[in-house]
């Protein structure tokens, strides 16, 4: 079911629900889900009206172009910071749904989300392309597949009940400490934010 669409210049964000408190956020910005401004910036949107709007649950982001989940290589950007840092304190377990290549920040975004899903797409890191397996050894992925897996993911680690647990935010919060602190310090030189969120 749809529940909302936001367009920018040249593409859009849809969001719909697959599942009870699921909500699949996904994005088609041509040609490759460049992290624009205007992108950026509609992202951010879409995360505050889901928060808003509706009932607490879970979050998954998608692209709507086979190829590439997102891409971008972004410096001295105070709104890039801003929508890592929203998505690390995020009020909702979310989930990366990995269904095309992630770079550069686009990898970074993906980082930024509690799980993630991958499919045949690759991860591309600083020194090198990760496939789906590689991924997950590396600890960048929790699970191969579609939508399919992340609804099962999502089942089997019982997020939309632990999303209300007091603890899940203190505990995220902790986790995510280091990657929120270099949000905050966006001025630092960008070669050693990559190097410590790539650490998460």
């Amino acid at each position: 079911m749809a529940l909302f669409t936001h367009h920018i210049p040249g593409g859009s964000f849809t969001c719909a629900m697959p599942a009870d408190r699921v909500y699949l956020l996904a994005f088609e910005y041509p040609p490759n889900n460049c992290l624009s401004p205007e992108f950026i910036g509609a992202f951010s949107l879409c995360l505050t009206m889901i928060r808003d709007r509706y009932p607490s649950g879970v979050v998954i982001t998608t692209s709507r172009i086979p190829n590439f989940y997102c891409s971008g290589h972004i410096q001295d950007e105070p709104m890039i910071w801003a929508l890592f840092k929203q998505i690390l304190t995020y009020p909702m377990p979310t989930l990366a749904l990995i269904n095309g290549d992630a770079i550069g920040h686009g990898l970074l975004l993906a980082l930024c989300h509690d799980l993630r899903i991958q499919n045949n797409s690759k991860l591309i890191k600083l020194d090198k392309a990760l496939n789906p397996r590689e991924a997950i050894g590396a600890g960048f992925a929790q699970g191969i597949g579609h939508l399919k897996e992340a609804l099962g993911i999502i089942s089997r680690l019982k997020l939309l009940d632990v999303g209300s647990n007091p603890a899940y935010w203190s505990n995220k919060e902790a986790n995510n400490r280091v990657a929120i602190d270099v949000c905050d310090r966006s001025n630092e030189a960008h070669s050693g934010v990559e190097h410590s969120l790539y650490k998460l």
